[in-house]
């Protein structure tokens, strides 16, 4: 019987059920899915999971917005996040505290706080984690020998 639980929340039903079925296949784990940010509390509540890989852009409430409610909430504020997307690189504003997508344009470059790119995922430095409330980002697609490698790194 698996002993960890891990939450997956992506509004892309189908990317749910893939990573369900990679990360239960192991037999390490025991995997719920969620579709929307409301429900990912839910299930965090309910479920009580070790580890939630969470989509930033789903309608309604964003991935930005479950973090926060997560780190405010006793229950939950410890459970490490992934955040993944597929809108590629992404950096944190120090201005207004908001994640925001890295634009092709030179003036990126005088931004601070890019999150590290030199793997296909890489964790963020305690500084980051401390102020998100996100453990590592993981870039889509991903292959699942990545998927499984952030979460047996994040679980050990």
């Amino acid at each position: 019987m698996p002993d960890k639980k891990i939450l997956v929340v992506d509004d892309e039903k189908d990317l749910c059920f893939l990573m369900k079925g990679i990360l239960e296949d192991t037999g390490q784990y025991l995997v719920f899915t969620a579709y929307d940010g409301l429900s990912a509390i839910e299930s965090c509540l309910r479920e009580k999971p070790q580890l939630i890989f969470l989509d930033f852009a789903m309608p309604g409430m964003s991935g930005d917005d479950v973090v926060h409610s997560l780190k405010e909430d006793q229950d939950t504020e410890h459970i490490p996040v992934v955040l993944m997307s597929g809108l590629k690189d992404i950096i944190r504003f120090e201005y207004n505290n908001k994640w925001q997508w890295l634009s092709q344009r030179p003036s990126v470059q005088q931004l601070s706080d890019k999150v590290p790119g030199k793997k296909q995922w890489d964790r963020l430095s305690d500084d980051i984690a401390r102020r998100t409330g996100i453990s590592a980002y993981l870039p889509k697609p991903f292959s699942k020998a990545t998927l499984l490698e952030v979460a047996a790194a994040l679980l050990e």
